[in-house]
């Protein structure tokens, strides 16, 4: 059985998601993204926070997190996630809330990191990555709205074309 543990918030770090530990799963699967941390929850507001690295937003609620490196299991009424996953998530909640103010919104999202070769801005080798696991329902994601008002999109060409060969004529 996992290891459960209650932290004051979930984290990234304080899942034992360190900057060492993300680093090696990242540079281990090569350039793909791969899935460190497994968030569900339900979020019942949302509060604004500044730290000395910047402005957050901190979701409050129930939450459970999955270490995937490890397995451990992390339980808390608070999560910050990476900005990268924050935007998505805040904007799937705000969604939500503009419907239903008293709402309780449920969230799902797979965590990942991807390899750099060279350091990137934050002086890590790796990058954060979102995977939502549950889509915001289009009556209230404006974004859906609008993309739906344009029709089906193109169809994306599914492969290369063929590169010419060298050669003598």
């Amino acid at each position: 059985m996992a290891e459960r543990y209650y932290p004051k918030k979930i984290t990234t770090a304080a899942v034992g998601l360190t900057v060492p530990v993300c680093e090696e799963v990242a540079a281990s699967t090569g350039k793909k993204p791969a899935a460190v941390l497994r968030i569900a929850g339900r979020v019942s507001k949302v509060e604004k926070g500044t730290t000395s690295i910047g402005e957050y937003n901190k979701f409050q609620g129930e939450f459970e997190a999955i270490n995937l490196v490890d397995g451990s299991i992390h339980r808390s009424q608070a999560l910050i996630v990476p900005p990268v996953a924050e935007q998505p998530l805040l904007d799937f909640v705000n969604a939500v809330k503009k419907e239903s103010p008293d709402a309780v919104v449920e969230v799902a999202a797979d965590i990942t990191v991807q390899f750099y070769d060279n350091k990137i801005p934050n002086g890590t080798k790796f990058c954060w990555g979102v995977k939502p696991l549950i889509e915001p329902d289009p009556k209230s994601d404006s974004l859906s709205l609008l993309m739906s008002s344009f029709g089906e999109p193109p169809r994306l060409i599914a492969s290369k074309p063929e590169e010419k060969t060298k050669g003598k004529k």
